[in-house]
């Protein structure tokens, strides 16, 4: 498979056929990654760079991000999208073996339903990283921050792009520890969302995960990593769910909720150190 070759990858699920956008780089063992909310493929782009030539690395955009359709929107929820995970892995595992899933923040949820609802078999690693397991933090639940963020995505698609970047950048403060690590990773996940999307999935984001949900992921060797300065999920929270699935506990010294970006060698290593 050539270098970041994009593909349209058609999954049927509960009798309707999706479409997602999918990218492949470099050969070896295949490791599926998951983006974020308001983040698509792009995100991994830094860390791929580090892997691809000791894995094949697998990237989809979720419905409704990057260039991936979205869905209904009666059919916006955690659960379809597990149902959408799951059905992607069997799909792909006729022609490749992946034996782990890299997801990030939004989709750490997803795969933890799409455990509960069982995968494939081949699938032996997890790595997640920003898991908001707890539910969002308190501010974020009662701020009515999803009923600004719909209006806000749709005037940044029509303001010129330079001011719709400028404007992320001072949004993206919140969750990038060190603003020169940014790059245009996070603006062009921001103006390839769907908006009814992200305000959907910003609230289903809300509510904590259920703890049968996430003890499926102790069937497999799980790491849960964390950029020190995360103001979405805590040092407390995530190490103590650490302690209850058995996973290993990884912490970057130098990042916030999007350490894929800021810290890339260092979640590159993470990443084949789960692989070992």
């Amino acid at each position: 498979m050539s270098a970041s070759e994009r593909q349209s990858l058609m999954i049927d699920v509960e009798q309707d056929t999706i479409e997602l956008s999918i990218r492949f780089w470099g050969n070896g063992r295949s490791i599926l990654c998951l983006h974020g909310l308001m983040h698509s493929s792009e995100i991994w782009m830094r860390v791929t760079k580090l892997l691809e030539h000791e894995f094949q690395i697998i990237a989809l955009d979720l419905p409704g991000f990057g260039l991936s359709p979205p869905l209904p929107a009666s059919q916006i929820n955690l659960v379809k999208y597990a149902r959408i995970i799951r059905a992607a892995l069997d799909t792909l595992s006729k022609d490749y073996e992946i034996s782990a899933i890299v997801a990030d923040s939004l989709s750490t949820r997803i795969v933890s339903q799409a455990c509960e609802l069982g995968l494939d078999s081949s699938l032996t690693r997890v790595l997640l990283s920003g898991c908001p397991f707890d539910g969002l933090p308190l501010l974020l639940r009662i701020f009515p921050v999803s009923f600004f963020m719909k209006p806000t995505l749709w005037l940044l698609k029509v303001l010129p792009t330079s001011l719709s970047i400028a404007i992320i950048g001072l949004f993206a403060r919140y969750t990038v520890h060190d603003k020169s690590t940014a790059g245009t990773e996070i603006s062009y996940g921001v103006l390839h969302t769907d908006p009814t999307t992200a305000q959907r999935m910003f609230d289903a984001l809300k509510e904590p995960i259920s703890f049968s949900a996430a003890n499926c992921l102790g069937r497999y060797k799980c790491v849960l990593l964390r950029g020190k300065f995360d103001r979405v999920e805590s040092h407390s929270s995530l190490s103590a769910w650490a302690r209850k699935l058995s996973a290993t506990y990884v912490e970057l010294s130098m990042s916030g909720h999007t350490p894929m970006i800021e810290e890339p060698a260092n979640y590159a290593q993470t990443i084949r150190d789960l692989m070992r």
